[in-house]
């Protein structure tokens, strides 16, 4: 029986996923809305995460007026966080005696830098931090969790690549996508550093910053997140 509730659960988590990606689709035909709506899409997902169910077009309308410039912002950021990727494709496609060792540090550093801008869109809906300093958040979370710049290039990269190879996808793909990249964070933040002294949960604090309870970490000692 819990089985079967599972699978229920799990099967409307996934087609609730497949309607946000079809919401963020249409909110980001404007092309200049879509680092908004992929902010409602990280509010949604975070929602979701503590067992909360916002209503999805009401959420999308709201944030999308409240963080579009700031989504601009992102979405320029983001793209430029992609030229390394595009580059390493140049690269290759000049077949130099070391493009593919060039490509391949493109490839890192392309990813990388698209994992924090992806990483501070969770932050922001978790904290309420403005963009610059969820900026530097995700930053620093990458930097003490090294293993999600991985996971969230996976995120990111095979919905890409899905999107390439059936086109028809990328109409609901964003929903998945947003809601992966939702779940490493909250992984992140709730995974116990080995060796540490504090309780390994990564907790938001009153002034918009995060801590596990330990003096003197990244998370302890970042300056106040709210704008």
């Amino acid at each position: 029986m819990d089985e079967a509730v599972s699978l229920r659960e799990s099967g409307r988590r996934a087609a609730e996923c497949a309607l946000l990606g079809v919401i963020w689709t249409v909110c980001s035909l404007p092309v200049v809305t879509a680092g908004a709506a992929w902010s409602a899409v990280a509010e949604i997902c975070h929602a979701w995460n503590n067992g909360e169910e916002p209503p999805l077009v009401r959420t999308f309308a709201s944030v999308i007026r409240r963080d579009f410039l700031g989504g601009l912002g992102m979405t320029v950021l983001g793209l430029a966080a992609a030229a390394p990727l595009l580059e390493a494709r140049v690269s290759l496609a000049a077949r130099l005696p070391v493009a593919r060792a060039e490509a391949g540090a493109l490839v890192l550093v392309g990813a990388a830098a698209l994992s924090v801008v992806a990483l501070a869109f969770p932050y922001r809906a978790a904290a309420g931090a403005g963009w610059r300093d969820s900026l530097r958040a995700a930053a620093a979370l990458a930097t003490a969790r090294p293993w999600v710049v991985p996971l969230v290039a996976v995120a990111l990269g095979l919905p890409a690549f899905l999107v390439i190879a059936y086109p028809a996808v990328v109409v609901f793909i964003g929903g998945p996508a947003g809601y992966a990249v939702s779940a490493v964070y909250a992984r992140a933040v709730a995974t116990r550093r080995p060796g540490s002294a504090g309780t390994g949960r990564l907790t938001t604090l009153p002034d918009g910053g995060v801590t596990d309870g330990r003096a003197g970490n990244w998370q302890a000692t970042h300056h106040k997140l709210l704008p």
